[in-house]
């Protein structure tokens, strides 16, 4: 499974992560892109501009959440396929745009299941049933501890967590020196997990 970590506060602890993961199925911000900032607001001009500013470095993105064609098009973000797009579904009616942009503009993609309820109107069962219906690649959107062992032992083939996804931890501890010894750890015991041999508390 691909797992995508999001924005770490520390930026000195960037390149210690890097040295001491080193796994290929795991991407660090900005190679997993994704910012809430931007996107809570919908402000897709910021979003748009802050992702071409790391383009060279990006392997993985969020698509802009609620962004359809005139979005699509008034970015040009057709163009952008040299991104492996992630495709936040939180609505059943959104699939169809979904399936139009990929079969126009994109060969790698993943359609994303949203961790929280109130960010989608369908079941996980539904989910899975409707990507395994068109073969679609899926991704668990902000999991958590609990939720990770979810997306493996349903075959979810990407996951992308936050540093404070990890129990225990709290903004202050991102900062600490032993942080990424800690991170680094946990991040290859998910790495390497295969169905039902990871169990994660919440």
């Amino acid at each position: 499974m691909i797992i995508g970590i999001s924005f770490i506060p520390a930026p000195y602890h960037v390149n210690k992560l890097r040295e001491l993961i080193d796994l290929p199925n795991v991407f660090i911000y900005p190679e997993f892109f994704d910012s809430k900032q931007e996107l809570i607001k919908r402000n897709y001009r910021n979003y748009i501009m802050k992702l071409l500013s790391h383009r060279k470095q990006i392997i993985f993105a969020l698509y802009p959440d609620y962004c359809y064609r005139d979005c699509f098009d008034r970015y040009s973000l057709g163009r952008l396929d040299d991104i492996v797009w992630i495709f936040p579904l939180h609505s059943l009616s959104e699939l169809d745009f979904v399936l139009s942009v990929i079969d126009k503009h994109f060969t790698n993609y993943y359609v994303g299941y949203c961790s929280a309820p109130k960010l989608r109107d369908y079941s996980l069962s539904q989910f899975l049933e409707i990507c395994r219906k068109h073969s679609l690649p899926m991704w668990y959107l902000g999991a958590n501890s609990r939720e990770i062992y979810e997306a493996i032992n349903n075959s979810f083939d990407g996951v992308d967590i936050h540093p404070l996804t990890m129990r225990g931890t709290q903004f202050r501890h991102l900062k600490q020196a032993d942080f990424p010894f800690k991170f680094a750890v946990w991040i290859k015991k998910i790495a390497n997990a295969r169905p039902s041999t990871l169990v994660v508390r919440s």
